[in-house]
């Protein structure tokens, strides 16, 4: 169980598979005339080089992923989902525009060479997941796990293989490609010799110069954005404002979820089977799993549980949630369990092989030797089965309920999601009581009347507004909240409105701002999951770079060049108060200024410490001569003074070189690696669905 849980858990990495490429670069749009493209540009997610990516292809990878994802997690919330979305057109995008690049390049994984990496273990997530395992073991076991008839299990298994075949796949691309860009072992030997630093400073704060004294003129914001272009790149997006009247369930509906519940809890204490009682009436299915004391939440529910109370506990809960509790069953329990199994995979000859191996242990046959001969299980066969020792929680439910209700050195069977298993218990902690609760959950939900009631509200206020503007001065004059989203075409939605999808795909159709958003009949009231949303589009973004009339970009220039001209006359205010002075404390008494104290600066973080990054003074410290008054050194957060440097040399260690070769070069592959998608032709359309 410990290998298949490990290929499991690996088998999700595959939508994290070589995580470079976690962004999309969004360039162009190629228009082709012909009947063919627009039916394939009607189904289409989107095109890399050229290369249409269809809905199906899409939809599909992201289904394989959401699972993995789940199966790993348990659940996932809208914006784990939306990240998994992402990853996969990450994916799809690196599959593509990468794996054409390998394809030229000849580079790939044969059969004879995946079957080399499982069989030798050269990997390292095949050594995590066969642990002590030899290459026979491990190649009967992958035979063994793909005659099953267990389709999950065989699934998870391809699913390991492709992630460790394409992991083998790029690290051979990474390899050529650091062939080619080795880095200098002149800049190595530097960076390695200077060692640390040691210095005194004075800043003197941009912010010591008013905003207002600081002049930027359009010009000067028009060369910039010119001379800068590139930062202001972007993705197509839209701006919104939103109004949501959430749907909240009214005094009328607690009070009659409140008597339903209090019905419910008359027959509930007449049950016989409290749990079966709770699985048949509650809306959360109840874990059965027993519980010390202390694992209770709920205080007095504890005491309750613990009492010799018969009764029914509650009506008790938070918010809208209703909940009563009778005591189902109490028992002994350990808090741990030492505890050996033999896995078996789900097929039709299982049952028989079980039932020989139960008898073949009942007559004194040796746990050990038949788990190393049978258990598909290797990483835990190797060691005769023996699982050691684990706490409530660590096994999936069915096999540590069977473990931690078997008594020390017997036997017992279970199935799980792995196959069947045969337990045998070989140590207990001191046994506790436990209670095992029987829960009965009710939501209180808004009902049908209340919903109109909201949805008369919000259509009331649809009906008296045409623009965003109104909508906004609307909100106002009603004391409500006007909330802004911001849209690509990777956004799932609002954040905190699960499936509001709509609202960007129609944020994304309408061709003008300042107008309301419609839904797909036509409506400017977008009904979502426990509430009504009003919303008006607020600003269009398409073009390839942000444009220079863009409020946000022009304060982002407006502030670098303000700085610029603060770092320009602090500079020159400091360099001419400096005439005369010849330490760092009597300068820093003429400027108003407190002396502070950096310690063990590097060239490879550049950081000060309570400063934060600071390159310029990092690296002006690290190249200081003398132990005088530095010149004024522009920095991030002001201009600077340096004196009393004193730099530590450190031997350059043979590890330290190859470290910091192992850096540049690793940053320079990146670097290439990252080209490939700057190059790439990008057309993300994924708001369309």
């Amino acid at each position: 169980m410990a290998t298949l849980q490990k290929i499991r858990n690996r088998g999700v990495l595959l939508m994290l598979i070589v995580g470079l490429a976690l962004f999309a670069f969004i360039i162009g749009d190629a228009v082709k005339n012909s009947s063919t493209y627009f039916a394939q540009a009607a189904n289409r997610v989107g095109e890399i080089d050229g290369e249409p990516v269809s809905y199906e292809e899409y939809r599909k990878e992201v289904g394989i992923n959401l699972q993995n994802a789940e199966a790993q997690r348990g659940g996932l919330s809208s914006q784990q989902r939306e990240a998994v979305e992402l990853q996969t057109w990450n994916q799809i995008i690196e599959r593509k525009v990468v794996g054409r690049e390998m394809e030229e390049l000849g580079i790939a994984v044969t059969t004879d060479e995946l079957s080399h990496i499982f069989t030798k273990k050269t990997d390292a997530d095949v050594r995590d997941a066969f642990g002590a395992a030899t290459a026979i073991e491990i190649a009967e076991q992958v035979a063994q796990l793909e005659r099953s008839g267990n389709a999950a299990q065989k699934a998870q298994l391809n699913n390991f293989k492709e992630y460790v075949k394409e992991k083998r796949v790029n690290e051979k691309y990474f390899s050529l490609l650091a062939q080619g860009l080795k880095a200098d072992n002149k800049i190595v030997a530097k960076t390695t010799a200077d060692g640390k630093a040691n210095f005194k400073y004075i800043m003197r704060s941009y912010a010591s110069i008013p905003d207002s004294t600081v002049a930027v003129s359009d010009d000067e914001i028009k060369t910039y954005y010119n001379n800068h272009k590139e930062l202001f790149k972007q993705a197509p997006s839209r701006e919104i404002l939103y109004v949501k009247i959430d749907v909240e369930p009214s005094q009328e509906d607690k009070d009659f979820a409140m008597k339903a519940i209090e019905d419910i809890k008359v027959k509930f204490a007449k049950a016989k089977n409290p749990l079966r009682f709770a699985v048949a009436n509650s809306e959360v299915q109840p874990r059965g799993n027993y519980l010390k004391r202390d694992e209770i939440k709920d205080a007095d529910l504890a005491v309750f549980a613990f009492s010799d109370s018969k009764g029914v506990y509650g009506p008790y809960g938070e918010g809208n949630i209703l909940q009563i509790t009778r005591i189902a069953d109490r028992k002994m329990l350990p808090d741990s369990v030492r505890a050996s199994h033999i896995l078996l995979p789900a097929g039709e000859t299982t049952e028989a092989k079980i039932d020989s191996l139960m008898n073949l242990l009942k007559k004194g046959a040796d746990f050990a030797t038949l788990a190393r001969a049978n258990s598909v299980d290797k990483g835990s066969a190797v060691n005769g089965g023996d699982l050691g020792w684990f706490l409530k929680g660590r096994m999936v439910p069915s096999f540590e309920m069977a473990a931690f209700e078997t008594k020390k050195g017997k036997l017992t069977t279970v199935q799980t999601q792995f196959g069947t298993h045969i337990i045998k218990v070989t140590g207990r902690s001191p046994l506790k009581e436990n209670v095992q609760l029987a829960t009965v959950t009710r939501e209180t939900s808004p009902s049908n009347k209340t919903f109109q009631l909201a949805l008369t509200d919000a259509r009331h206020i649809a009906e008296n507004v045409t623009t965003a503007d109104e909508l906004e001065a609307a909100a106002k004059e009603k004391s409500m909240i006007t909330l802004p989203a911001f849209f690509t075409a990777a956004s799932m939605g609002v954040r905190d409105v699960e499936n509001s999808k709509a609202l960007v795909r129609a944020a994304f159709r309408a061709e003008d701002t300042n107008v309301l958003l419609k839904n797909s009949n036509n409506s400017t009231v977008f009904e979502m999951e426990g509430c009504y949303i009003i919303a008006g589009l607020k600003k269009i973004q398409d073009g390839e770079y942000a444009q220079l009339d863009d409020k946000q970009t022009k304060d982002f220039i407006t502030a670098q060049l303000r700085k610029e001209k603060k770092g320009a006359i602090l500079s020159k205010e400091m360099k001419e108060a400096m005439v005369g002075v010849n330490s760092l404390t009597s300068f820093a008494e003429k400027e108003g200024v407190t002396v502070q104290e950096a310690n063990n600066v590097t060239f490879n973080s550049n950081f000060v410490a309570g400063l934060g990054q600071e390159p310029a003074v990092v690296a002006a410290a690290l190249l200081q001569k003398n132990t005088g008054l530095s010149a004024p050194i522009v920095g991030v957060q002001g201009v600077f003074v340096l004196a009393d440097v004193v730099k530590k040399a450190e031997t350059s260690t043979v590890a330290n070189k190859v470290d910091m070769y192992n850096r540049m070069l690793q940053q320079r592959t990146r670097l290439a690696y990252q080209a490939l998608f700057d190059n790439a032709e990008i057309t993300d359309e994924r708001y369309k669905f």
